[in-house]
Parts: structure tokens; sequence; C-alpha cells
């Protein structure tokens, strides 16, 4: 009777979890790939995100990079019926073109939040213009390592996982654009520069 009762308890359990997980803060940095279709300039380019989340919107940056060929660009999104995000790209905030004969693609992203392998990853499709007409799509993979006790509990994070709801290290490329000074125990002077 007691192993029954546990595994009904298992069941009811998991869907709550579950929703907590993808209901989940996506606030922080998250690093990853984008990948765009054959046709277009290249075939993968880093890519970075450092969201916000306030309700069911979201603001921040991407920081996209191609060895030295970059841009940042301005975010805003919102959480859809569906429960993907849809993300535009509103404003360029800085770029280099590496001396290239290239336009920025302002892209729109459709992305479903999960959890693989102990981490939470964004993935989906993306598409966009740039200043020649529609840019050559393709699909992007994003990673953040939850902040273990949101997820389960909602609220603050009381073992305070990641300061300030962000972590930055040294040898991060948004570091290129962010004036942080910081150690392996302590973040500093997070802002803007330039």
């Amino acid at each position: 009777m007691t192993n029954r009762f546990l595994t009904v308890l298992m069941f009811l359990a998991c869907p709550v979890l579950l929703t907590a997980q993808i209901n989940a803060d996506i606030s922080g940095v998250w690093t990853g790939t984008l990948y765009q279709n054959e046709g277009g300039i290249a075939d993968r380019f880093e890519l970075f995100f450092d969201i916000e989340q306030i309700g069911p919107a979201v603001k921040g940056k991407a920081y996209v990079q191609l060895g030295d060929l970059y841009a940042e660009m301005h975010l805003s999104g919102y959480r859809n019926g569906a429960g993907s995000w849809r993300i535009s790209e509103t404003e360029i905030l800085r770029s280099d073109k590496a001396g290239l004969q290239v336009s920025w693609c302002m892209k729109e992203y459709d992305l479903r939040l999960d959890y693989r392998e102990g981490e939470l990853v964004l993935n989906g499709p993306w598409w966009g213009n740039s200043e020649y007409g529609p840019c050559v799509p393709g699909s992007i993979t994003l990673k953040r390592k939850p902040k273990v006790a949101l997820l389960f509990f909602g609220g603050q994070d009381p073992v305070n996982v990641e300061p300030h709801g962000h972590v930055h290290y040294r040898n991060h490329p948004f570091n290129r654009c962010l004036a942080i000074g910081c150690n392996e125990h302590t973040i500093t002077g997070v802002g803007i520069t330039g």
C-alpha cells in the first residue's frame, strides 16, 4: 500500500516540477550558437543573450560574433500563449563589420525553454531582415545553468547561486562591452562602456 501511495504521489508531483522548470525565470546570461542555413555568410556564429525577465516580458541585449565581426543588439519580447518566447532585436547598439560589406540582420526568435542534462536550454528558429532584404534564416541554441532553488521554490534564490542574477567571467565576450572588475569571488562595477 505504501509503495503504491508513493508511486501515485510521484506521478502527481512530476507535472508540478515540470511546470516549475518551464515557467522558470529566464533572466541571466545565455551562451551558445546561432546557426544559419545554407546561403548565409557563415553556418554558425557565437551568440550571447543577457536577459532580464519582468513577468511575461523580457528585455536585454544580444551579442553575435564571428571572428572580428560582431554586433550588440537591444532585445525585447514576451512569452506567448503557447509558452514559447517571441523575442525581437530592436536596434543595433554597437557593431564592427571587420571591413566587410555586410548588413546586420535584425532577427526575430521563437524560442522554447527546455531542461537538458542539468542545464536550461533556449532553442528555436530565427528569421529577419537586413537593409538588403530578408536574411537567410536558421536556428539558435543557448544554455544557462539553472537556479535550482528558483526552479523548485519560486521567488528569491536563498543560496545566491548567481549574484545579482548574472554571472560575468573575465573571459566572457560581454566583457568587451561591459566595464567589470572581478576576481573569482566578487563582481564589481558592472556597467556599459563606450
